[in-house]
């Protein structure tokens, strides 16, 4: 049996997130559900501590032993969204202009097909081509608003400050066209 490629391990080679039924979003394979799950392997571009690579590994293992009642609202979550685990984005290492080609690809072929991408991982530079996958606003002025969450933690005014230019980037990006 002959060993599979490493884009094809990067893609697949990993508990589903929640133990959801894998797809392969450039086969076409996530449309039809409301969301879908894509971890991105890179960290790069980061200054300081690396180490986002890791997430999407991380969250996949220790989702696999959550179920998906929800105590609050007493519902199974998974039987209200239909979700599935799109695998990793697959990218040579090391080449961040191949890593921005290819999220923006995935995030763009989920978005198509009509579900919600769910990005987890990489370091800030994965935001650019998850925000250019985008949809433009359509004409009734709906457009895509994105949440970004990142490990380190953000207190105070710092954070306050950090929320609403990301916010104004998005309100702004939309009021453009």
């Amino acid at each position: 049996m002959a060993q599979q490629s490493a884009l094809e391990y990067i893609r697949g080679g990993q508990t589903p997130f929640f133990r959801l039924p894998q797809v392969d979003p450039t086969r076409g394979e996530a449309a039809g559900h409301d969301a879908v799950f894509l971890g991105v392997t890179f960290d790069a571009g980061t200054t300081y501590q690396p180490g986002a690579r890791f997430a999407p590994y991380h969250l996949r293992r220790l989702s696999a032993l959550v179920q998906s009642w929800h105590p609050v609202h007493g519902i199974d979550v998974f039987d209200r969204v239909k979700a599935a685990d799109g695998g990793n984005v697959a990218f040579p290492p090391f080449d961040p202009p191949a890593m921005r080609e290819a999220v923006q690809r995935d995030v763009a072929i989920v978005l198509e097909g009509g579900a919600a991408p769910f990005v987890v991982g990489g370091d800030h530079s994965v935001a650019l081509p998850v925000l250019r996958a985008q949809p433009m606003p359509h004409a009734d002025g709906a457009c895509a608003r994105i949440v970004r969450s990142s490990s380190r933690s953000m207190s105070g005014r710092h954070a306050a400050s950090r929320s609403s230019r990301s916010e104004d980037a998005v309100a702004s990006r939309g009021a453009s066209s």
